[in-house]
């Protein structure tokens, strides 16, 4: 075995939405191209199966591959960590390396936290396939000269930082998802209108400036595959593992309007449920676009607002014209798309009356669903530096509890910030907006499905931080789970 990827379970961790698992697709891209160039990989997504350190562990040391890659962000990382340190006191051989969003904002820090030898930063594809290829060839130091590394040499220590890898620009020239080493399809969990579901990525990298938002995987160049790319990794999760939704994970799907709407004219024919789980512009949306959605199966869309007032836009870079917010929001409920809307309370320099104003719009806007959340901020962000130099944390990376975006904690405290106001706008938010018999009446009409039922229940357990026992898949002994993949169920149903 060459390589074995990982995606950890963060099962100490709090305040994760437990309703909606998605696939790991920065794994699966690497996946693909590891295997495209020849190199046997194995993909273990412990996070979907519930699988802990110490099964993993073994695993891997009965496979004993010669690197194993581990994807990690700020709630994973103690877990990816603990994984390599187990690895490492039972004499594992082979190298270890850290990716993904944590990895990619502050290598240094993976470094030294973590018993690893190295960190790639940034878009993985390109630097993964050469250190593979060093490594099968026999080179002693496998990292070095590689663009978007950092690492460790391991006679004497040292920290090495290599320059920056560019980013790929042509999208297209990145082979298809290696979904078949994902688990099966149905331990993947979502708001569903009709499983099983599978997920994709039409575009890279964003151009807006949100102090908030960690942007260094796939950096502020927007780059997207084109439409016959996207239809063609649809046609092949619609005709090799039967999906019949699809989760588009985009951060910034309808950036190029014109393109978007050719994109869901395409789609229409696959007649799938579609649902737009990560947030879309408001400012990149039109009528014509909501129509086309809808004729191509769109039931769900999310809008990303954070502050409900002008001044807050501004101050947070995100520069959302909030009437347009409300427009949009109309003109998808009136086409019976489901709206969701993330706002932040606790934003630096906010106040009682701030959070007020943005609860106020909430209301006003009147989406389907809406998430008040606490900030947390994320390293490799504006806030975070922020924070830094002027305030302190109240959380720790290294600390395996730590919140996810759903956890009821302040994480932080700016000078002249009241823990009290948060906190109270907090409560007041959640009352306010779902505590009024029309959206009461409204939530539990448009969850009648059983799929979507199910979600809404589990979703609502994690907010409150109330874990259900496990389900009878995860009672497979945890060898045989790891070993489950979705190309064999796909085999098996053909």
């Amino acid at each position: 075995m060459d390589l074995i990827l990982v995606n950890p379970y963060p099962d100490l961790a709090k305040g994760i939405n437990e309703g909606t698992i998605e696939p790991p697709m920065g794994l699966v891209y690497l996946a693909a191209a590891a295997r495209d160039r020849g190199f046997a990989v194995d993909l273990i997504d412990a996070n979907a199966l519930k699988i802990g350190t110490d099964d993993l562990r073994d695993h891997i040391l009965s496979e004993n591959p010669a690197l194993v890659g581990i994807s990690t962000n700020v709630v994973t990382h103690p877990a990816g960590a603990a994984l390599a340190e187990k690895l490492r006191r039972s004499r594992f051989s082979g190298r270890i390396i850290l990716g993904g969003p944590l990895p990619s904002a502050i290598p240094e820090y993976c470094l030294e936290s973590a018993a690893v030898d190295a960190v790639a930063a940034g878009e993985g594809e390109e630097t993964l396939v050469e250190i593979l290829a060093n490594i099968s060839s026999g080179r002693e130091e496998p990292f070095r000269g590689v663009k978007g590394c950092a690492w460790r040499d391991r006679k004497g220590g040292e920290l090495n930082y290599e320059p920056a890898r560019p980013l790929i620009e042509n999208l297209d020239s990145l082979p298809l998802p290696a979904w078949d080493l994902l688990p099966p399809f149905s331990y993947y969990k979502s708001r569903t209108r009709r499983r099983p579901f599978g997920a994709i990525i039409c575009s890279r990298g964003c151009p807006y400036q949100c102090t908030y938002c960690n942007k260094s995987v796939f950096g502020s160049c927007y780059r997207r595959y084109s439409v016959e790319r996207v239809l063609k990794e649809v046609g092949l999760l619609v005709g090799e593992y039967g999906i019949r939704q699809l989760d588009i994970l985009d951060d910034n799907l309808t950036l190029d309007l014109q393109w978007a709407k050719r994109l869901f004219r395409d789609l229409a024919p696959f007649g799938l449920a579609i649902n737009l789980q990560n947030g879309i512009r408001a400012d990149h949306c039109d009528e014509e676009l909501m129509d086309l959605m809808k004729a191509a199966g769109v039931f769900k869309i999310s809008l990303g607002v954070e502050s409900g007032y002008p001044e807050g836009q501004l101050r947070i870079k995100k520069r959302i014209d909030l009437e347009k917010v409300i427009q949009t929001t109309r003109w998808a409920r009136r086409r019976g798309i489901l709206v969701y809307a993330g706002f932040i309370l606790g934003l630096p320099y906010d106040s009682a009356e701030t959070m007020r104003r943005t609860i106020d719009f909430a209301i006003k806007m009147d989406p389907d669903v809406a998430a008040f959340n606490f900030l947390l901020p994320l390293p490799g962000t504006e806030v975070w530096g922020e924070i830094e130099e002027k305030g302190e944390f109240y959380f720790r990376l290294d600390d395996p509890a730590v919140a996810g975006f759903f956890g009821s904690g302040i994480r932080y405290r700016l000078p002249g910030m009241n823990l009290d106001e948060v906190s109270e706008s907090y409560r007041q938010a959640y009352r306010r907006f779902y505590l009024r018999p029309r959206k009461i009446l409204g939530l539990l009409k448009n969850s009648l499905r059983p799929g979507e039922m199910r979600w809404l229940f589990k979703s609502i357990l994690g907010i409150l931080g109330i874990t259900l026992p496990a389900g009878p898949r995860y009672r497979l002994p945890p060898r045989r789970r790891i070993r489950l993949k979705a190309g064999k169920e796909a085999g098996h149903r053909r």
